[in-house]
């Protein structure tokens, strides 16, 4: 089943199952069963509600729902041991709004936001397993647009820079993780114009 565009015609016809509680299908639709994958769909076999995918081990995967075919609303998955892996907002298939995800000890690994097009917007941060940050940069409508910076995890700084239009701009420093400037450059239109740059990209 395909988390992004929830059609369930495409594949393989899917059996109908008795609604369960858990399900809670919209009148119209049934309870729809495919290799351990969920979903409640219209006689015609398209994703209209809920639906959710089972491990073998019956623990949740992923959950959310389908309007007219396509992801809608809130989608979020669960590592294997319950902790919750990823979440996400979705409008007629497309990511909208926040985005989240954490490893399996519950730790904030990435989080950022997607516009009403679909993409990357605004602030977009990654954090080190012990829960200092690792990059944060600045997006917009889906192009590196503004101040990026990385740390190394001990959270001392690792790099400062810009981007304008997905290009390197202006004076970007590197540091060594003893604290001391190990390179320091300056860009126009991505192109370097002035000093040394470092090999670290931010990541």
């Amino acid at each position: 089943m395909s988390r992004a565009g929830l059609v369930l015609s495409l594949l393989v016809p899917l059996a109908v199952r008795a609604a369960e509680p858990e399900a809670a299908c919209p009148p119209g639709t049934a309870l729809r069963e495919h290799a351990q994958e969920f979903a409640c769909a219209t006689p015609d076999g398209v994703g209209e509600g809920p639906f959710w995918a089972l491990r073998d081990d019956g623990t949740v995967q992923y959950r959310g729902a389908a309007r007219g075919g396509r992801t809608h609303g809130t989608w979020t998955s669960w590592h294997a041991n319950g902790v919750r892996s990823k979440q996400a907002e979705y409008r007629d298939g497309v990511l909208v709004g926040d985005f989240r995800q954490w490893d399996e000890q519950g730790r904030r690994l990435y989080a950022g936001r997607h516009d009403a097009r679909g993409e990357m917007d605004g602030t977009w941060t990654r954090w080190w397993p012990n829960g200092r940050k690792r990059t944060e940069w600045e997006m917009r409508h889906g192009s590196p647009h503004g101040a990026v910076a990385a740390w190394w995890e001990s959270g001392a700084r690792k790099l400062r820079g810009r981007r304008e239009a997905g290009r390197r701009e202006g004076r970007w420093t590197w540091w060594d993780e003893a604290g001391s400037v190990a390179a320091q450059c300056r860009y126009e239109s991505g192109a370097v114009v002035d000093g040394r740059c470092g090999a670290e990209a931010p990541d």
